[in-house]
């Protein structure tokens, strides 16, 4: 990984395990490969057959040791029917009785059909019908563990394991106890040591730089909230720039960034944490923010479809009512053109219209005296009842002018009429005289009663001439 970073790195020597598991996994060469084979070997296949193969065909191998293979000193310390790995951490001895027997634990055919038809749901599963289909000869034990070891590799190389190191201070489960025989074979079978050479001689934390800029953008400004100047890498540059990293704690390498001590981690740490409480008052202000806006355009929008409805219900109102003027409009048009007509369904309402305003008119102008003979003209669809009115009238102001006039005034009047019939066309002065009130006697009354009975001499004798002259007109009128 340092190579490929190009970053500078200082070689630690350590055991490569590799070694081990090529032994222990390598096709047609490991100890599983070799034991497979000779579990499918027809003949009499044994333990020791299986053992001797081994001494045949690894005997080379430096972590491989047998009885046979073994120098004299480390005879004594393994049997006959026994192989040795040497493994980094110590020695694991293994006896080989029992081996193939194991290897060849296999559910027959029938039994695995039997199980897959069960009603138990767990055991259908654990048993599915899928390889009851299959013909090939089923994989042996060992087969199975490597292929368990396969897939669980592939999956831990997909992620990036936490490891937790459990060591047991002694072998009796008893608190306060440490017994370092036992401790010590475990940090060395657990390689512990070496870990620790090369976490102080390398870096301690290493991410990849769009990780790591993920993570810490917001604790530059030129980062935060997207860097848009280029890569992740100048992201990264900028941000511990911004920092001030010092030059021997972190290393920059292709695609990912290295930092040397756990202290600068733990510090650039705290500070995002720090930074988080600033980030969250801006978020709840932000959402308060939206709340806010979100709320307002909502009633907004309730505000204007209130105000389009309001303004539909008012221009909806003003079309009726201006529809419902055009159509009087147009009746009384068509009223108007058809007045002269007999009344029918076209003209009626113009018709009862003009008579409404008629007589309106006829009730603000009708005459007040007998001697007023003015009326208004009326329509022609009135003409006749304006005719009966006026004559109605004229009648109604005589009856009424009769009704104010006393028994003197009448015969002052009857005088007037005869007075009329002597004088008119022949006295020049007569028009002139006829608005004046006729008086019975023009004598400045006496006040003895001599005067006053000498003024009623008069006035019979008055009377007396004025019936004999009407009497001389009348004979001639007749002759």
């Amino acid at each position: 990984m340092s190579s490929k970073g190009s970053i500078t790195w200082t070689p630690i020597n350590y055991f490569n395990n590799k070694v081990i598991c090529d032994l222990v996994e390598e096709k047609h060469k490991g100890i599983i490969s070799l034991l497979d084979e000779e579990c499918l070997r027809p003949g009499g296949a044994t333990d020791k057959t299986f053992l001797f193969k081994m001494e045949q065909t690894i005997r080379m191998h430096p972590h491989f040791v047998t009885h046979n293979l073994a120098s004299n000193k480390l005879k004594k310390s393994i049997a006959r029917d026994e192989f040795r790995l040497i493994h980094y951490a110590g020695d694991v001895t293994y006896k080989i009785e029992g081996f193939l027997d194991k290897n060849n634990d296999l559910l027959f055919r029938d039994l695995k059909k039997a199980m897959a038809g069960a009603g138990n749901s767990i055991i259908k599963d654990a048993f599915p019908e899928s390889e009851l289909l299959s013909k090939k000869r089923p994989p042996t034990a060992a087969t199975q563990f490597k292929l368990s070891l396969q897939e669980l590799m592939e999956i831990l190389m997909s992620k990036e394991p936490w490891y937790v190191r459990c060591i047991k201070p002694n072998d009796f489960k008893q608190a306060s106890k440490f017994d370092e025989k036992v401790v010590g074979h475990q940090v060395q079978y657990l390689g512990l040591l070496e870990n620790l050479r090369v976490r102080r001689a390398g870096f301690a934390y290493r991410r990849r730089y769009e990780t790591f800029l993920e993570r810490y953008k917001c604790l530059c400004p030129e980062t935060w909230p997207r860097y848009r100047g280029g890569t992740a890498k100048e992201g990264v540059a900028a941000l511990i720039k911004h920092l001030n990293y010092d030059s021997e704690e972190y290393s920059m390498g292709h695609t990912k960034l290295f930092i040397r001590f756990p202290r600068t981690l733990f510090e650039t740490e705290d500070a995002f944490q720090q930074r988080k409480h600033y980030l969250a008052s801006v978020i709840q202000a932000e959402f308060r923010c939206y709340s806010a806006r979100k709320k307002y355009l909502k009633m907004r929008k309730a505000a204007i479809l209130i105000e389009n409805s309001w303004r539909r219900y008012q221009a909806q109102c003003l079309l009726e009512k201006r529809r419902n003027a055009a159509t009087v409009i147009r009746r009384f048009i068509k009223g108007f053109i058809t007045r002269n007509e007999p009344e029918n369904d076209v003209n009626a309402r113009f018709v009862r219209q003009v008579r409404v305003e008629f007589l309106k008119r006829l009730a603000a102008n009708l005459p007040t005296s007998v001697l007023d003979k003015s009326w208004p003209n009326a329509p022609l669809v009135c003409k006749e009842a304006s005719e009966l009115l006026h004559g109605l009238h004229r009648k109604w102001l005589v009856r009424k002018y009769c009704k104010s006039v006393t028994p003197k005034r009448k015969a002052l009047m009857e005088w007037k009429v005869e007075a009329e019939a002597l004088f008119d066309g022949k006295k020049q002065s007569y028009k002139k005289s006829v608005p004046q009130e006729f008086q019975e006697n023009r004598l400045r009354k006496s006040p003895s009663d001599n005067g006053l009975s000498h003024a009623k001499h008069l006035s019979w004798f008055n009377c007396a001439e004025l019936t004999k002259m009407k009497a001389i007109e009348r004979r001639k009128r007749e002759k």
